[in-house]
């Protein structure tokens, strides 16, 4: 079973205690996954905060080879839970949780046609979050073939975006034109698109190629987005690429078969200003440390975009970790996760990029301790909270530091 029980913010167990037996994919999917894994910590990330209403689970499960997933809801204000796995009228189905808006649940969804088909078809799926019941399925084609990757509320409207395509391009294989942004309803209607390509528009403030690899950067994943009271919109955005694996290479040399011959490098960040319609007015980059990833087999071979997604939803590799801002986004920061090598300290660090007054300055708390695990989590606006687990001693101890 999955057993699954809520507390509150102050830390006292809330009466909703949910348990639901296993389906047979996913116990297979489950099995398979366990045996790779090293540690308990590393078992499950696949659960989401829905706003303050409750939790969405997202567990892949596989039989025969044969793929799918299934979305779950928990809430934290009533005992309820419902379930929601896509129709089986396709062979593997991948499937995202982007976000949640006005009593919709946004999925992303990869459809194969066939277990060895190449080329999926990409839809949104929107649920009601009362009844986990279908309010939308449509597929992600305007004037271009759209790849949602991550989804934002401002003003309160949905807005969805990611990298865009060619209309008869392969979203597996393919490289995409630029960046695309889609304001939807909750009955799936799209209000806006905008698209910003990596010819024209971002290469008027970066070196960057027709196929969207930036010089010393590699491509970019966008997390978040914030408006502020001016009416500009600023994405957060972090770098990756595609190296060679010495890990991987050694493996195929030996006759492994579960490694790629490349790897993932996260690289810098990135805050992305536009104007209010989205149309782009500045980049600038903040250098951190890089960070290797090792890839699975065969995805050295995957577009750029796929990669990114992967990195965000399957191996949790990026170092962005939330925003916080006061009522109006007069004040925010974007706060992150870095590891510094130098004469005076080398260790983890936390860092934050704080908006206020119109002005951007940056601090950084260092989070290097005896702890067997270390977080920081956010706090009030303007603070963190520095948790640290002793597993030997089992013990928490936890303080808050300010930012500037």
């Amino acid at each position: 079973t999955f057993d699954f029980q809520i507390f509150g913010a102050d830390g006292n167990k809330k009466p909703f205690i949910y348990s639901r037996i296993l389906s047979k994919k996913e116990k297979n999917y489950l099995t398979e996954i366990y045996q790779r894994l090293t540690d308990e910590e590393s078992s499950f990330k696949g659960i989401f905060p829905v706003a303050e209403k409750g939790f969405i689970s997202n567990t892949p499960s596989i039989d025969d080879g044969n793929y799918t997933f299934q979305i779950n809801y928990y809430s934290s204000q009533k005992k309820k839970q419902w379930s929601f796995t896509p129709f089986d009228d396709y062979k593997r189905v991948v499937g995202d949780y982007l976000g949640y808006n006005n009593g919709v649940v946004y999925l992303e969804v990869l459809k194969y046609k066939s277990i060895m088909s190449g080329n999926p078809e990409s839809s949104l799926i929107g649920l009601n979050l009362e009844t986990g019941k279908i309010v939308f399925d449509k597929p992600t084609n305007g004037k271009f073939k759209f790849y949602p990757s991550t989804i934002s509320v401002i003003n309160g409207q949905t807005y969805l975006y990611g990298e865009y395509f060619k209309l008869d391009d392969n979203i597996i294989k393919d490289h995409s034109l630029g960046l695309a942004f889609w304001s939807i309803d909750e009955k799936g209607k799209v209000i806006a698109e905008k698209y910003n390509s990596w010819a024209t528009d971002v290469a008027k403030y970066l070196n960057v190629s027709a196929k969207g690899k930036i010089d010393d950067f590699g491509y970019l994943y966008l997390h978040n987005m914030v408006q502020t009271v001016g009416g500009d919109i600023y994405a957060i955005g972090e770098g990756y690429r595609k190296v060679a694996s010495a890990a991987g290479i050694v493996t195929k040399i030996i006759g492994g078969g579960e490694m790629s011959v490349a790897k993932f490098q996260v690289t810098n960040l990135a805050l992305v200003q536009f104007d209010k319609e989205f149309n782009l007015k500045g980049i600038k980059i903040y250098e951190k440390n890089e960070n290797n990833l090792e890839l699975p087999n065969g995805f050295e071979f995957n577009s750029s975009a796929l990669l990114g997604k992967y990195i965000k939803y399957a191996s949790n590799g990026f170092d962005y970790r939330y925003v916080q801002s006061n009522m109006d986004n007069s004040t925010f920061s974007i706060c992150y996760s870095d590891y510094e090598r130098s004469k005076d300290y080398k260790g983890g660090t936390f860092k934050s990029i704080s908006f206020n007054n119109g002005k951007f300055t940056e601090d950084k708390i260092n989070t290097l301790s005896k702890a067997s695990t270390s977080w920081v989590l956010p706090g009030k606006l303007g603070q963190v909270l520095l948790v640290d687990y002793y597993k030997k001693d089992k013990k928490i101890e936890a303080h808050f530091e300010k930012l500037n």
